[in-house]
């Protein structure tokens, strides 16, 4: 019995001594994370930090990458079955609809430096009704990424305004062949409604009234925005070729010099910039457009599933990956993305090289709306603009045709606000 007991206060000892604090039984949680980067760079800094949290608070981390294309059918399925991870990377603009029907829990901004220290338009989706579901993790919003060679060829500077980049792209085309000026997103692509927004914003438009309970996005800046994206292809700036294209398909033709101009995040950025030899590329503010100068804003939160049975380990794993040097190296040098909070964004880790372009850009940046319904209002807003696209490149060039394809969507969107959160069901 002695030997025995000598046996185990060793092993306690040793835990303490190897591991800081040695995980207990059930000290065990799961994370469900996308793939925010490429391998092995991703999961070798997952692993990193799971070892570190582990040594420090002595609990378990196990993560799984979850594919984009597979996440919101896991996720959904999960959270209605209960057997759900106890921490979940959402896309920010998901939030609300898993929010309202009862999935996720409620999150406490004060456990995680208090909703100050969040940039507020990241912060905005990551409630639902006055109440924070998810904890903001990081964003992404686009800059234009120009061809310097191009711009250099025409003598001009890279645009300013939504009026600059037609008449600099029409010079472009000009000179090195139509279609070759801007690149896109193809309508196969889930970037088409992020790019529409960017002219919906500049022309003073937006996609829900105050009150939320109509659809804006058919009103007159609405059809103007959808007029002013396919001026892009019949001035021929833009070929009708590229519409064919998939996910990713602008920054492929941008990367391949197929194109001049292209709207790309970081890490779109990043990506490109391995496909173009020397440094030939300049970066500059998104456009503004005549009535407006906002731009598109997408992002991650951090939630906690209301069945989770691991809730405080949950909200202690969420603090470590928020913690500056951790959020600082993640959205910086893993990712290329913007992280949520602001002393992080004011850091100097995103004062260099074309980060401050980004930053800027953040505080332009506008979120979309906080809706249970939004997730299927995008989806129509989708297929209409693809609809719109489709027939203006086949000779539709009218007005009257876009704005009746965008109305007829707006009408499936009111139906929609009509019911928003009854009965919590989106």
């Amino acid at each position: 019995m002695r030997l025995k007991t000598i046996a185990v206060t060793a092993f306690l000892i040793s835990c303490a001594f190897l591991l800081g604090s040695c995980p207990e039984p059930g000290n065990t949680i799961t994370f469900w994370v996308m793939p925010n980067a490429e391998n092995p760079g991703h999961a070798s800094w997952l692993e990193k930090k799971k070892a570190e949290f582990l040594e420090r608070e002595g609990i378990i981390v196990n993560y799984e990458i979850v594919s984009w294309a597979d996440s919101w059918t896991r996720i959904r399925d999960a959270l209605a079955a209960g057997a759900v991870p106890d921490v979940i990377q959402l896309r920010s603009s998901w939030t609300a609809h898993f929010a309202a029907s009862g999935g996720l829990a409620k999150i406490d901004p004060g456990e995680f430096g208090g909703a100050e220290s969040f940039a507020p338009n990241l912060l905005a989706q990551a409630s639902y009704r006055g109440t924070h579901y998810g904890v903001p993790w990081f964003g992404e919003t686009a800059a234009l990424v120009c061809d310097r060679s191009a711009l250099e060829a025409v003598k001009s500077e890279a645009p300013r305004t939504f009026s600059d980049l037609l008449a600099v792209g029409k010079k472009i085309a000009a000179r090195r062949g139509g279609g070759k000026a801007l690149a896109l997103p193809g309508l196969g692509s889930g970037g088409l409604v992020g790019s529409f927004s960017l002219f919906l914003y500049g022309e003073g438009g937006r996609y829900v009234s105050p009150d939320g309970k109509k659809a804006a996005f058919a009103d007159e800046p609405g059809v103007r925005a959808v007029m002013d994206y396919i001026a892009f292809y019949r001035e021929g700036l833009a070929a009708p070729a590229s519409l064919e294209s998939g996910a990713g398909g602008e920054e492929r033709l941008f990367s391949g010099g197929g194109a001049a101009m292209c709207f790309l995040t970081p890490a779109g950025l990043r990506r490109a910039r391995k496909g173009r030899p020397g440094d030939n590329v300049s970066v500059r503010a998104a456009p503004a457009g005549p009535a407006g100068d906002g731009v598109p804003l997408t992002g991650s939160n951090l939630v906690i599933p209301e069945k989770s049975a691991n809730k405080r380990k949950a909200s202690r794993w969420i603090s470590c990956l928020l913690e500056d040097a951790n959020l600082s190296a993640y959205a910086r040098d893993v990712c290329a993305v913007l992280p949520a909070k602001k002393r992080i964004l004011e850091s100097d880790a995103f004062r260099e090289g074309d980060w401050p372009v980004f930053t800027a850009g953040l505080s332009r940046a506008v979120p979309y709306p906080p809706l249970a319904s939004w997730t299927a209002m995008e989806s129509e807003i989708s297929n209409a603009l693809r609809l719109a696209l489709l027939t203006a490149v086949t000779g539709g060039y009218k007005a009257e045709i876009v704005r009746d394809i965008l109305k007829k969507a707006a009408a499936a969107a009111d139906t929609r606000l009509s019911g928003e959160g009854e009965a919590g069901t989106p």
